[in-house]
């Protein structure tokens, strides 16, 4: 795979984070944002993270890859566009993105810095497609969707991830 491009939709803690993540192993990051104001207030978010975020790396010594990549703010953009994205090629994207892929079975969420789990079983019950750690840390539910399916339509089960 030859992509080397990766869209977050939202600038919140979370977006903001794994967007830095995947600039800075050399994805060019397109922030999917609301309005104008929200893209004011991701910036400041973005500057603030990436000196933090290149300090805690330093001293982890885990300095692997490209310097920071290219942002993006398009204006305008339906969420959804996007061709449908397979499980396969979200594993992909997460590992060259640094990221550990692995099944619930395998679970070592201190295998690395970032950790993905495949189909993670929620409190509830529910199965997230991939629970994030970060240093160990629970940090964010990734879902894999159909590309016509509305992001607003996933609102009940995200809400049990809360």
């Amino acid at each position: 795979m030859n992509d080397k491009k990766v869209t977050v939709l939202g600038g919140g803690v979370l977006g903001t984070q794994i967007g830095l993540m995947c600039a800075y192993y050399g994805y060019d990051t397109t922030f999917w944002l609301r309005s104008e104001s929200s893209i004011e207030r991701t910036k400041p978010k973005i500057e603030r993270y990436s000196k933090l975020m290149m300090e805690d790396l330093t001293k982890a010594k885990a300095l692997v890859g490209n310097p920071m990549g290219a942002y993006v703010y398009p204006r305008g953009m339906v969420a959804g566009e996007w061709k449908d994205i397979t499980v396969e090629k979200i594993d992909e994207m997460l590992e060259q993105a640094g990221w550990v892929v692995q099944d619930r079975s395998e679970l070592n969420i201190r295998a690395s810095l970032g950790v993905a789990i495949r189909e993670f079983v929620m409190k509830d019950n529910g199965e997230s497609d991939y629970l994030l750690f970060v240093n160990g840390k629970a940090v964010g539910v990734l879902e894999a969707k159909k590309a016509e399916l509305s992001l607003s339509g996933v609102e009940n089960q995200s809400q049990g991830y809360a």
